[in-house]
């Protein structure tokens, strides 16, 4: 069962829930498939969207990642860590050939702002992760005018970034309780241990690598492992440090609940200038768009809701138009709401 507004119905699909009127009355029972004459009325009543059974044809509300093969990106990538594992050497080609294709996609769809929520729908964290960072670095490139072979060794890069923690335990990185000092330092090795795993691989170049060991450095020099600052790190890592740094504080953890992207967002923007570069973080911030007009989102009362407005200059206000209650009870009345930092209400995602 999925949400899904109106416009992107399509006949043959099937109600997962009853649809009602303004007055309560019911239009359409659960069960029922639809026609094109049902959609047209549903469209003359203004309702904004219904609960569906069988959604795999349907691309998601804002169609951006989802539409780019993640699974067989994912795949290839799982792979070639395998093949690191087993000392095998890594097909470096079949991971550009995706970078290639993701690439492409992103290209092709013009995307030219992510709605975040969307790539963090993904089971594992720990597969899904790259590739989060990998569409968020290859936006934040075509944002800054990098030509598209720049574009790929970034892409590269950002896929691979983490490798190196094939040589740290798994326990390590699961540990739910505070890390010691000794655990912090063991994890921060995770850095040049992938830079040397790759030394000497053919097809991952120079930059691919500089990204994988030094995407925790930051330009006041207080990061890691070499404590470069400002022009001695590379753009590539430049620009793969924020999307990593974002993607890890809007993920669930084993130890902890993801930051909402306002909140993440609020603290890179916060850091432009100390521990990001400010033309990345400024192509960063004009690339990340949490929840865009027409996303339906679920409260933190559960109550869903459509996004009619936004305010570009301040990304925590929302216009929401409320459709179901918390009990999933669609409302019979418009009710339209300002949603800021002022209120109790929060966006808790994408529903």
């Amino acid at each position: 069962m999925q949400l899904v507004r109106i416009h992107q119905l399509n006949e043959g699909m099937v109600l997962a829930r009853d649809v009602y009127d303004n007055s309560g009355r019911v239009l359409l029972f659960e069960g029922i498939e639809l026609k094109e004459s049902f959609i047209t009325r549903l469209k003359e009543l203004d309702i904004y969207a219904i609960y569906v059974e069988n959604m795999e044809d349907l691309s998601p509300f804002d169609q951006t990642v989802k539409l780019i093969s993640k699974e067989e990106a994912m795949k290839t990538t799982k792979k070639a860590v395998q093949d690191l594992t087993l000392k095998k050497s890594i097909k470096a080609k079949q991971i550009k050939d995706e970078v290639v294709n993701l690439l492409h996609a992103i290209i092709k769809q013009r995307i030219v702002c992510l709605c975040i929520s969307e790539i963090q729908s993904y089971d594992s964290y720990t597969e899904s992760h790259s590739f989060n960072v990998a569409v968020l670095s290859i936006l934040i490139g075509v944002k800054l005018g990098l030509p598209e072979k720049d574009l790929v060794e970034l892409g590269m890069g950002a896929i691979l970034h983490d490798i190196g923690k094939l040589y740290l335990q798994q326990k390590l990185l699961n540990k739910s309780e505070k890390l010691t000092n000794m655990d912090f330092n063991e994890i921060k090795r995770h850095t040049q241990y992938g830079y040397d795993m790759l030394a000497n691989v053919d097809g991952i170049s120079h930059e691919v690598k500089e990204v994988i060991r030094d995407h925790h450095e930051r330009i006041n020099g207080s990061g890691y492992p070499g404590r470069l600052k400002q022009a001695e790190i590379g753009l590539f890592p430049r620009i793969v440090m924020i999307a990593d740094v974002f993607d890890a504080m809007t993920s669930d953890r084993i130890y902890k609940q993801g930051a909402t992207p306002y909140e993440a967002i609020k603290v890179i923007r916060s850091m432009s200038g100390f521990l990001f570069d400010p033309e990345v973080t400024k192509a960063f911030l004009a690339t990340v768009v949490p929840y865009p007009v027409g996303s339906v989102v679920k409260l933190n009362d559960g109550q869903i809701g459509i996004v009619t407005e936004t305010n570009p200059n301040k990304e925590s206000e929302l216009k929401i138009k409320l459709l179901f209650d918390e009990k999933g009870i669609m409302y019979k009345n418009n009710r339209e709401f300002l949603l800021d930092n002022d209120t109790d209400l929060k966006v808790v995602g994408i529903s």
